[in-house]
């Protein structure tokens, strides 16, 4: 069992969604931590210091390699307090206190000063719900303390389900983890998945983030348009999305309320959240090189192209009058990075001009 300080050796980035009676959290861990994704279904924030606060255990495991994603022998299970003011400074501090053996632990205030935070890690589940149990053992299981600015001293309390009810998504298998590494950034990539067991009130995000942590791709956020659900099983990163030559980490997270509470702090919800993370890298291809065309024979017509690219790269080939409007002649994945095509809709007389570009 280890636990880590949360402002120790990663930087935590948090993005907020919100909807018409519901909040969408995005918690992300820049460096090697997953990046979990739990959406609360709230109501609208009524003035209260605290918008919303939450507990979160979670399974985090790692794909390496296309026979499926493990569980890491260390640091593979994670306890998450969370508590998220609706001004910044609206919380000054905030504590969790669950029944014994659970000590007295403190949030830490994150560096924008609307989220307040704690975090440990633990190598197994047994050691997570030794310290952090599932089912009020006495009385309520975990009890939040929030000073808020205005509101003062607040309290909310939350509990795992035991039994039946205390159950996990499953986690996901990725079918095309190997077409992940080597995505054409220039055309539309579809992510794919299995996943067994899913609800449709399981919360489903894939996320991809570059070298420096920046978030570079987000599938829909829950309850919009297109949002993934537990039953959903791809995703299409459009084109151009993701930056070329570049080594990526990609998440497929699931999250499962399994308890709320409105009404221990008015105007402010909590909620308790099974997930799973799955952590796996993503590559993209090097810039296209620039493609050549030539014009074999114009005479007798009709006109013959070549071209000359990339083995299993996306070209338009393309023809104009007037420079002005272009028009695909031939789109095509050449496995050769070859072709030859015959303009037999060329005008005869008259004359056209051609291009050809890389594109979905």
């Amino acid at each position: 069992m280890t636990k880590e300080d949360p402002r120790a050796k990663r930087r935590f980035r948090f993005g907020v969604w919100a909807f018409p009676g519901h909040l969408t959290l995005i918690i992300g861990h820049c460096a090697s931590v997953a990046i979990f994704l739990v959406v609360f279904a709230l109501s609208q924030a009524s003035g209260a210091d605290v918008s919303y606060y939450a507990l979160i255990k979670s399974q985090q495991w790692l794909q390496t390699n296309s026979a499926g994603a493990i569980l890491p022998a260390t640091n593979a299970w994670a306890f998450d307090a969370l508590v998220v003011a609706n001004l910044t400074n609206g919380v000054t501090n905030a504590t969790i206190q669950g029944q014994y053996p659970s000590p007295l632990e403190t949030l830490v205030l994150q560096s924008n000063r609307l989220e307040l935070l704690f975090e440990q890690r633990f190598d197994t589940q047994s050691a997570m719900d030794g310290l952090f149990p599932n089912g009020p053992i006495i009385g309520t299981g975990f009890t939040v303390t929030m000073f808020g600015t205005n509101d003062g001293v607040r309290t909310g309390t939350l509990s795992f389900p035991s039994g039946s009810f205390n159950q996990y998504p499953s986690s996901p298998t990725l079918a095309n983890f190997t077409a992940a590494q080597s995505v054409d950034s220039t055309t539309d990539f579809t992510f794919l998945w299995n996943f067994s067991g899913g609800k449709t009130s399981d919360v489903v995000q894939v996320t991809v983030v570059g070298t420096a942590g920046s978030l570079l791709f987000s599938s829909p956020a829950p309850f919009s348009t297109n949002a993934l659900t537990g039953l959903s099983n791809s995703i299409v990163i459009p084109a151009y999305t993701l930056p070329a030559g570049s080594n990526l980490q990609a998440h497929l997270s699931v999250g499962r309320p399994v308890g709320a509470n409105t009404s221990s702090y008015p105007g402010a919800t909590g909620i308790a959240v099974l997930g799973i993370d799955i952590q796996f890298p993503l590559v993209t291809r090097p810039d296209p090189v620039h493609p050549r065309l030539t014009v074999l024979s114009t005479k007798p017509a009709p006109p013959r192209l070549q071209f000359t690219g990339e083995t299993n790269r996306n070209y338009h080939l393309q023809f104009t009058t007037n420079f002005v409007s272009w028009q695909d002649l031939l789109v095509t994945n050449s496995p050769t990075g070859t072709g030859t095509v015959t303009d037999t809709s060329s005008p005869i007389p008259g004359k056209r001009f051609y291009r050809i570009k890389v594109g979905p």
